[in-house]
Order: C-alpha cells, then sequence, then structure tokens
C-alpha cells in the first residue's frame, strides 16, 4: 500500500501505523460524564481523547501559520454511549513543501455520533481514518475538501468498518487540483458478518483544473451481510465549459467564473 502511494506521488511516504499500535500518547483528555467541552488547540503529538456517555466535544484544529515543517501525529478518540464529537480541521499551508503525515482513529459506542468537516489548502499531507462503529445507533459524518496547487500533494485512506448492526457512515471526499498537483485516495467500506440493518455512503469526487495534475481513486466495498444498504462512487471531471460559458456571457471574467464552479463543487 505505501510503496503503491510513494510510486504514484514520486515521494517516499512513511508507514502508515496499524490502528491497533497505538500504544504511546504524549496527551490525554477526557472528557467526563455529560459534559460539554469547546476546545480549540493545534495538536502535533500522540493524543488520546475520550468522551463518556453523554459528553459532548466541540473540537477546532485551525493552523494557518507554521512554526516547523513536519507533523507526525496520531489522534485516537473513544466515544462512549450517547457521546458527540464535532471535529473541524482546518489547514491551509503557505508552504508547498510542508509535511503533514497524521492518523486518526475513532471508537464509536453504542449511540454515539461523530461530525469532522476537514478542509486542506496545499501541502503535502498524509491521512489515514480509520472509523470502527462498534455498537448498535453508532454515526458518522466525514466531509474533507482539498485545494491543491502547484507541487501540493495528498493521500488519503480511510476505512468505515462497521462492527454491529444498525451502524451508519458516511464520508464524502472532494479535491481541487491545480498547476501539476497529484493526489491519491484509498476508501474501504467493511460491513461484518453480523451487522445488519446498516447504511454505509461513500464518495470521491476530483476537479482537474489542467491537464498536468493527476488523481487516483480507488473506492473499494467488503460486504458480508446481505441485510445493509452500501454505496460507493468515484469520478473525476473537468470544469463545465457550457457552464463556463454561460457564465462569461453574464459578464463575469473567466477567473471569476472559474472561481464560482469550483466554490459550487465544493458545497454541492
Amino acid at each position: 500500500m505505501d510503496s503503491k502511494i510513494s510510486s504514484f506521488l514520486g515521494i517516499q511516504v512513511p508507514t502508515f501505523e496499524k490502528k491497533n499500535k497505538f500504544n504511546f500518547f504524549d496527551s490525554v483528555l477526557f472528557i467526563d460524564k455529560s459534559e460539554e467541552i469547546n476546545f480549540s488547540e493545534n495538536i502535533d503529538e500522540n493524543c488520546l481523547i475520550v468522551l463518556q456517555e453523554n459528553a459532548k466535544l466541540n473540537f477546532n484544529f485551525d493552523v494557518n501559520e507554521i512554526s516547523d515543517l513536519k507533523i507526525n501525529a496520531s489522534f485516537k478518540f473513544i466515544c462512549k454511549k450517547n457521546s458527540v464529537l464535532n471535529l473541524k480541521i482546518n489547514k491551509n499551508y503557505i508552504d508547498d513543501e510542508f509535511f503533514d503525515f497524521s492518523n486518526f482513529y475513532l471508537s464509536m459506542h453504542a449511540g454515539s455520533k461523530a461530525n469532522i468537516f476537514c478542509n486542506i489548502k496545499n501541502g503535502i499531507t498524509f491521512y489515514k481514518f480509520d472509523f470502527d462503529l462498534k455498537e448498535e445507533n453508532a454515526e458518522i459524518n466525514f466531509k474533507i475538501n482539498y485545494f491543491l496547487n502547484e507541487n501540493s500533494k495528498s493521500a488519503i485512506i480511510t476505512n468505515q468498518n462497521h462492527c454491529s448492526k444498525k451502524t451508519f457512515s458516511k464520508v464524502c471526499i472532494k479535491k481541487v487540483l491545480d498547476n501539476g498537483s497529484r493526489s491519491y485516495s484509498n476508501n474501504v467500506i467493511h460491513i461484518d458478518r453480523n451487522s445488519s440493518d446498516c447504511n454505509a455512503l461513500q464518495s470521491d469526487r476530483c476537479l482537474v483544473l489542467n491537464n498536468a495534475c493527476k488523481n487516483l481513486s480507488i473506492p473499494s466495498m467488503q460486504v458480508l451481510n446481505k441485510d445493509i444498504s452500501c454505496k460507493h462512487a468515484s469520478t473525476t471531471s473537468n470544469v463545465d465549459e457550457n457552464q463556463l460559458w454561460y457564465l462569461k456571457c453574464r459578464a463575469l471574467s473567466f477567473e471569476k467564473s472559474r472561481q464560482f464552479l469550483i466554490e459550487s463543487f465544493l458545497v454541492s
């Protein structure tokens, strides 16, 4: 897997940690039972975060200025019964050579819910997200937007693991590539044999702004139960020339028309 990513992106990629190898943490955060916490802090180390029963965590992770040119971190979230995690990650890397290598693991228990939104601009980024829905009524909603410019490269691996019945997961990946940037994604849905009445969705869409860009998306499903709803999709396309022409006819410049279509693609 890692050698395939390295070959496609043209740089050496470190080995992704397996989810059960997260045994050492530099910091630990516990959210007590029925407590609600708003947390905003940049973390570039191995971190364990535990949400107790009925707890709620609003976690905003915003990186706009960099003091180091390398991040290598692992985050493990354990969401107990009926807890809620709202995670927002916004990373705007001014330096295209910035290297960000991060692992995320979520363990979801009965009735817990996680809403994750990521907005990534430029840099060299490698992300792995493992979602384990371990008990009934656990839910994951995940969306990540990329905008990659010259020399930027990204790789993302997602695993939606339905380990119990009546669980829900949705993964939505959108990428805008410009000026020779490259993107790789490998997205897997796995539904166990005893995980009936599950709903799993996966979407990977890429908008390519010039022919020098490269995108490789590998969606897959491993379904061992027939009583489920499971869908996946992957598309790579260019800016629609007819839509661009229509906007230009409304007195918008080429740049404004293209920007409008890009923004529409990301929010749709």
